[in-house]
């Protein structure tokens, strides 16, 4: 998490370098689930730069609508054939 808390500050500092953070929305994140403790933790790291909220939202948007598309069984396996051809069950 460190390692890309600096890595965002980094791109942060590329936005303020060429003065466009006025000009640029941006979303960076990565979170990460500890399931091995009695009880989860979660630890989340962002960037963020939103001057339209408008065009933040659209970002937003694209990013879930493009990971969903990508979501799923890797293409070839039977759960990818099942997915694509089936009713969900093997019959």
């Amino acid at each position: 998490m460190k390692e890309f808390t600096q890595k965002a500050k980094d791109i942060q500092d590329l936005l303020d370098k060429y003065s466009i953070a006025e000009d640029v929305s941006m979303v960076l994140g990565v979170s990460h689930t500890d399931w091995d403790d009695d009880e989860p933790k979660v630890q989340i790291a962002f960037a963020s730069n939103a001057p339209d909220l408008d065009d933040f939202d659209e970002l937003l948007s694209f990013i879930q609508q493009a990971t969903e598309e990508n979501a799923g069984p890797e293409e070839g396996t039977i759960d990818w054939w099942i997915d694509r051809f089936g009713d969900g069950n093997l019959n």
